[in-house]
């Protein structure tokens, strides 16, 4: 049965939607810009944001939609968006994280971090963790993480894949699981506050340009299931925008496979604590590296 989609005047909010310059993020954006919202898309590159800023402002008629610049690979980038966003916007309502990286082959950030799980995983954590006044600030807010179907594979101890021979689809499906876990370890600190926090599979399979570094039988593979099988970006984006903007959206820490809960997976408590001490002793070393002003250790904000 197709969804009713949501019609809620967000015309008060300001919403951020990463990744916003890809398929389902860019729909996501245009759906929140269609109610009103002031919606700050964004991509690794200020030509995407803005040309998808571009895109969705003619389609909706909106003059509240903006175009920011964030990679997550670059840790300079996440701190200037988010010091740049705290300047110019007093709330931040709703954050949607639909950015994603996936690749075969073996690729670092310029702190030579593994780059899968910089985008996946540590770099959306940084940014949620620097962004928390705002949210609090704005409550009741919400924060959407969205997350593929496939996950597993995580070795705390080798994030990076040091010791590991690299696969790709092994960090991809690594970064999953610790954004599931990492976004469940989330809720209850960001709820006390007013912040839900929700996990969301938009669809079984989606018809999207994350694969597109795959190659031989595995992109044939892919972009036969995608064309047969994947839901439209504008059918992905469905459930997350009505985790982002539905009045009735119940309290956080679920899972989401469009707009019906699931089980949720990964519920090791202490497996979950490790992780979240893990991600935060990196994200803290990494932006207490030189080249950001600041004077003394970094700490994120709770």
């Amino acid at each position: 049965m197709a969804m009713v989609p949501v019609k809620v005047d967000l015309s008060a909010k300001t919403c951020v939607v990463t990744g916003g310059s890809g398929s389902i993020g860019r729909e996501i954006a245009r759906n929140l810009a269609a109610m009103g919202a002031t919606v700050i898309v964004t991509s690794p590159g200020l030509d995407r944001a803005d040309a998808a800023r571009a895109d969705i402002a003619a389609s909706t008629q909106s003059r509240r939609v903006l175009a920011m610049k964030l990679d997550y690979a670059n840790r300079p980038s996440i701190k200037e968006f988010a010091d740049t966003f705290a300047e110019r916007h007093e709330r931040l309502d709703v954050l949607v994280h639909s950015a994603a990286w996936w690749s075969p082959d073996r690729e670092q950030t310029p702190d030579a971090i593994e780059m899968t799980w910089m985008v996946n995983v540590l770099g959306p954590h940084i940014l949620n963790r620097l962004l928390t006044d705002r949210l609090k600030a704005s409550a009741p807010a919400r924060i959407v993480h969205l997350v593929a179907p496939h996950a597993g594979d995580l070795d705390v101890e080798d994030t990076d894949f040091d010791q590991r021979r690299y696969d790709g689809w092994a960090a991809f499906r690594q970064s999953q699981q610790a954004a599931q876990m990492l976004a469940a370890a989330l809720a209850p600190r960001m709820a006390i506050h007013g912040v839900n926090v929700q996990l969301c599979v938009p669809a079984s399979n989606v018809r999207s340009g994350l694969h597109r570094h795959a190659r031989g039988l595995k992109r044939l593979r892919l972009a036969i299931a995608s064309k047969l099988f994947g839901a439209s970006p504008a059918a992905a984006a469905d459930a997350p925008v009505w985790l982002a903007s539905a009045p009735d959206v119940s309290p956080g820490n679920k899972l989401w496979l469009g707009r019906k809960e699931v089980e949720r997976r990964f519920r090791d408590a202490a497996r979950s604590q490790v992780l979240w001490d893990t991600v935060e002793r990196q994200a803290n070393g990494l932006m207490s590296k030189p080249g950001l002003g600041q004077s003394g250790l970094f700490r994120l904000p709770l």
